[in-house]
Order: C-alpha cells, then structure tokens, then sequence
C-alpha cells in the first residue's frame, strides 16, 4: 500500500487546511491484528544488533520497568531497581546506558553521573562479573 505524503504508522484520512494550501491529513495508524509495530530504521532487520533508537524498546518482555531520569533522586531510585532486577550483567549494563544517554540529551548533568558511576562500579565488581580487557578494549565476560 502506498504511503504517499504521511510517514511510516500514519495513514491519510482525507485533506485538512494548512494556511491556505491543503494538505494529507495524516493521522496514527490503528493497530491491526497480526502486524508487528515498526520501531527500526528503514531497512533495519528485525532484533538488529546496531539498533540505536533510544525510545524504542523491541523486546519488552525484558524491560525494567520504572526506570526514570527526570532528577538525581529518581535517577538514584532506578540504578537500585537496576542492581536488583535479577537480571544479567549485560542486561543491566544496557539499561544504565540507556538512561545514561537519555539523560545526556536532555543535558541533565547530575543524572548522567548517578548512571555513569553505576555504570564504572559494575566495570570494576567482582559481583556481577566486571568487564575484561583484551588489547585495550573492553569486554563484558558474559558475552565472550
């Protein structure tokens, strides 16, 4: 089906007026059965290793919920949920990389530094595991 002017999830429902010009009146797709949201770039295959979209999360079954990054008391609140998720290093890693780097784009300072310290001290422990080192790059032990 072709797209014409609305963008990828959206879908024409006739024409609107937009100063004096009318335009596609492009509104949210309504979810259909069987058919998978989108959330890659195009071209992107499905569970791709190099996906970068910081708001997407493609396998929700996994995710912590409640993580949050608005000031440094929620940001202390969700590396606590974080630690003690249950989950594997890898997993945790991802999720404080996540936060870390939302938190970078909306230029909050003090929160970046809650997770990037949480980030370091799992580098460093024995606990979960830590980070090996191989010609000067850094690894993580679970995935070797």
């Amino acid at each position: 089906m072709a797209r014409g002017t609305c963008w990828r999830g959206f879908e024409q429902k006739g024409m609107k007026k937009k100063g004096d010009k009318l335009v596609a009146n492009c509104v949210r797709a309504a979810a259909r059965g069987g058919e998978a949201r989108i959330p890659r770039k195009p071209g992107q295959p499905a569970g791709s290793k190099k996906h970068s979209d910081l708001y997407t999360d493609e396998n929700p079954k996994g995710t912590i919920q409640g993580l949050k990054f608005a000031t440094e008391t929620d940001a202390r609140k969700s590396v606590a949920k974080i630690k003690n998720s249950g989950r594997k290093k890898a997993h945790k890693i991802q999720a404080a990389v996540a936060m870390e780097q939302r938190a970078g784009v909306m230029g909050k300072a003090s929160v970046v530094n809650v997770y990037r310290n949480y980030i370091d001290s799992i580098k460093k422990s024995k606990q979960e595991g830590g980070f090996i080192s191989i010609k000067g790059k850094d690894y993580i032990r679970d995935l070797l």
